[in-house]
């Protein structure tokens, strides 16, 4: 456990606010008066997107658990709202599913528009927090993506909630960040979940009402800051208390999965199998990423009856992971998703080496040369308009993969 300590204390000179990647791109973002988003990937597969109109910040997503933390801070900020899902129409649906839904909750009165900004600037602070851990340990890569500010207004529903000072929010992110690795706890993110391995050790080191709230809390399916909000703690103070116990070896911090998001989808574990089990293991694996579970129970029924291998992929933050999992022969992959597009993704696959050759085709619903050039650009091999018909799957299929096969 010191040597964690060790690398913590000597990773604390990197993370240094003014040495940053991520200070430096938003400190010029507000220089420049950009609009955009600003795309930031780690080596594990993470991205989280951090928005800005005309320099300032408006909205941050992504990351390790993006749905858990949206459920949080709805939970926290605004606890009247009980319905947890909600569909959108895909035809209005912008980059940020999330930040659209606060507009329309905004719209519809359902929330205050202050509860509603206090839900930006939390957000905000949670993203930058983690992406400073994240770029104290690992290389990050960092993408711009600039578009007209009467355009971002629109996909805002004309007008952002709120228009956050971005050397503010980070002063106070870094703050946290500094404070979170002087205490030892650089190594340990917040997105992990305490859990008891030595419940006898830990009566004994605890009162007995103490040891009881310890018990249902720290139950391995709960992060740190899921147990901070549930119990109205400081998030620091909360962790801090938790690192003697970490160091006797009485609670150890796991890694646990996300949630279902804010429209339901199948988690990147819970996909679609392989179904049939009469289905040769050797038979070519098509794979459908894609947020939409309709689309992706529609795409599988249409490839397994035709005698293929099918894997439908819903959490598109974690798809290139899970591709990277794979052998596919062929991709149907989604450009209109939320938080990361289908270009994007397309993109990420095409770096990897064994995969620069598999086929890839892209859905839209839209059919324009822009949409077609661009999906080119990023690699993409063929383009495919939604609704989708039966025909032009299987012709997609033959192309691809049944012509593939008998060169």
């Amino acid at each position: 456990m010191n040597a964690i300590k060790d690398v913590s204390n000597q990773n604390t000179n990197r993370s240094n606010l003014l040495d940053t990647e991520l200070t430096k791109k938003l400190t010029l973002f507000r220089e420049q008066q950009f609009s955009g988003s600003l795309t930031i990937t780690s080596s594990k597969g993470y991205i989280w997107k951090i928005y800005s109109c005309l320099g300032r910040l408006t909205w941050a997503d992504g990351g390790i658990h993006p749905n858990r933390s949206w459920r949080r801070h709805l939970m926290k900020y605004c606890p009247e709202i009980k319905q947890q899902h909600r569909n959108i129409d895909p035809a209005n649906q912008w980059d940020s599913m999330t930040y659209q839904l606060l507009a329309i909750y905004l719209q519809e009165k359902t929330i205050e528009r202050e509860a509603a900004i206090e839900i930006i600037k939390s957000k905000i602070q949670e993203v930058l927090f983690d992406i400073f851990q994240q770029e104290a340990y690992q290389s990050l890569s960092y993408r711009a993506n600039s578009i007209k500010t009467s355009q971002l207004l629109a996909a805002m529903l004309r007008k952002p909630i709120a228009l956050i000072n971005s050397e503010q929010s980070i002063q106070e992110s870094h703050n946290v960040w500094s404070a979170w690795v002087q205490k030892g706890l650089g190594f340990w993110s917040p997105n992990l979940a305490p859990k008891i391995i030595q419940p006898e050790a830990l009566a004994r080191a605890v009162s007995q009402q103490s040891y009881q709230n310890l018990v249902r809390l720290l139950d391995g399916k709960k992060n740190l800051r899921d147990i901070a909000y549930l119990t109205n703690q400081n998030l620091f103070k909360l962790a801090n208390y938790f690192v003697p116990f970490l160091h006797q070896g009485i609670l150890e911090f796991t890694e646990i999965k996300d949630i279902g998001g804010p429209v339901k989808y199948i988690s990147a574990n819970n996909n679609s199998k392989i179904a049939s089990k009469k289905v040769n293991p050797n038979t070519p694996l098509i794979i459908s990423i894609d947020d939409r579970e309709a689309m992706s129970k529609l795409l599988g029924r249409i490839i397994e009856k035709a005698g293929y291998r099918f894997l439908g992929i819903n959490d598109n933050l974690n798809a290139v992971a899970r591709v990277m999992e794979e052998t596919p022969h062929l991709i149907f992959l989604d450009i209109d998703m939320p938080i990361i597009n289908g270009y994007e993704i397309c993109s990420q696959i095409r770096r990897v080496a064994e995969f620069k050759d598999v086929p890839i085709v892209m859905l839209t619903g839209h059919n324009g040369i822009i949409d077609r050039a661009r999906a080119k650009m990023v690699g993409a091999t063929g383009f495919m308009t939604k609704p989708i018909e039966l025909q032009d799957v299987i012709r997609a299929v033959k192309k691809y993969v049944e012509e593939k096969q008998s060169d």
